[in-house]
């Protein structure tokens, strides 16, 4: 995993309250993604190029600030920053230079380093909005304060994933049409194949029970007279036969 978060600080003067930094960042985000310590540097390697190379694969460089940040070397009279090889110094003017987010942690009761004490290539150090960082019973506050902050500048770093490849885009497949649904752009269909296709209408309906009843009372009146006719025929021959 390409390191997030590099620290940057003083073992002399934060390495209890880094440590502690470190420990949370580390719970929340792994290990990996987290660097600290100047002890990793390959031995016979250019320390400059090296400290570059993890400032390049970070998103964010926390720097680690001290009452004793600005301190004077004994040997010189001169603050530590004034030194070009000192790391601290590398390490902030890296991050400036490439625009890295650059968030200075107040630890240890520390104040704003003034900026006439900063080099020339550090000179945008005192813009950087800063984080206070302090013991218990507020140094888990101040934490979550700070892992927001970091998710902010994740989010911005994250890249945007690209389609997953093998997609198949399926056709769409056209709309079903009912088999006497007029297409578009056609002729309308006959009526008597509109009307064959959707059955007898009410009035096709209506005249054909006309017609039923009306064969029913013809069959009806033509019996009664037959009957009627036979009931003659028969009255007519018992009169005969009472003549005789």
């Amino acid at each position: 995993m390409t390191t997030q978060i590099f620290i940057s600080y003083r073992r002399e003067d934060t390495a209890d309250i880094t440590g502690r930094i470190y420990d949370r960042l580390t719970y929340k985000y792994g290990a990996p993604a987290v660097f600290k310590d100047v002890d990793s540097i390959p031995p016979g390697s250019d320390f400059r190029k090296y400290l570059d190379s993890k400032i390049k694969e970070c998103a964010v460089v926390l720097v680690v600030v001290g009452d004793g940040w600005l301190k004077k070397d004994p040997a010189t009279g001169a603050t530590r920053l004034e030194n070009p090889h000192d790391f601290v110094r590398i390490e902030i003017e890296s991050a400036l230079k490439r625009e890295i987010p650059v968030i200075p942690l107040l630890v240890e009761g520390a104040s704003w380093p003034p900026q006439e004490k900063l080099p020339e290539g550090m000179q945008e150090f005192v813009y950087r909005q800063a984080r206070v960082v302090g013991h218990d019973p507020d140094f888990r506050l101040h934490m979550e304060a700070l892992i927001a902050d970091l998710e902010r500048i994740f989010d911005t770093c994250r890249p945007v994933p690209p389609p997953v490849s093998g997609t198949v885009q399926r056709p769409v497949p056209p709309p079903v049409r009912s088999a006497f649904q007029r297409p578009p752009n056609t002729r309308p269909l006959p009526p008597s194949l509109v009307q064959n296709a959707s059955g007898p209408g009410p009035a096709q309906q209506t005249s054909g029970s006309g017609k039923w009843i009306l064969l029913v009372i013809v069959i009806t009146t033509v019996i009664v007279g037959i009957i009627f006719f036979l009931s003659v025929l028969a009255g007519l021959s018992n009169q005969g036969l009472n003549n005789y």
